[in-house]
């Protein structure tokens, strides 16, 4: 018998799901697999998750790629469940997944915030990701990354750099 304690039945042990909430999410690529870090499939995400913002489904809030993972922050925005709109996305990236020979990992971490105050905090995290692995330097703007202009706002942010003391901590 499966341990209920353990593997994907955890992650989905005490998963809210509700319209207006909002959720950070982490998706991982197989056995960590390195590949997710490409102008194709970074634009082909967003391009699809803008598509399910105007179908009413989401509030995108931001998004980064990582080689082997990536970040999602956004409010659910309709009765569809978190678990069917990730099915939804993963679903719709798979063929381009599949073109550079990469595949999902089975399920996702998912945490949903209380409130919007941890929204910054979230942002920066997910902003400094990239920083923090030394995949980029920090001058640069990491190509794989994206949030909206009222997002910097909860973020205090008016360049799509790190400011240095994000850095130093």
């Amino acid at each position: 018998m499966k341990n209920p304690f353990k593997g994907h039945a955890a992650l989905r042990k005490g998963r809210i799901s509700a319209a207006g909430l909002f959720y950070f999410v982490t998706i991982c690529l197989l056995k960590n697999v390195n590949g997710l870090d490409s102008t194709d499939l970074f634009e082909g995400s967003l391009a699809t998750l803008l598509e399910k913002e105007e179908d009413g489904k989401i509030e995108l809030v931001g998004l980064v790629h990582m080689p082997d993972h990536l970040h999602l922050l956004f409010r659910l925005e309709s009765d569809l469940s978190l678990g069917d709109f990730i099915r939804l996305y993963k679903g719709k990236m798979t063929p381009f997944l599949r073109k550079n020979g990469l595949k999902w990992q089975r399920g996702y971490y998912d945490r949903w915030l209380r409130e919007p105050d941890p929204v910054g905090v979230v942002l920066r995290y997910m902003m400094m990701n990239p920083y923090r692995k030394k995949l980029i330097p920090k001058e640069q703007r990491w190509p794989y990354w994206f949030c909206t202009k009222e997002a910097k706002k909860w973020m205090f942010l008016d360049k799509d750099v790190p400011y240095p003391e994000w850095l130093n901590r």
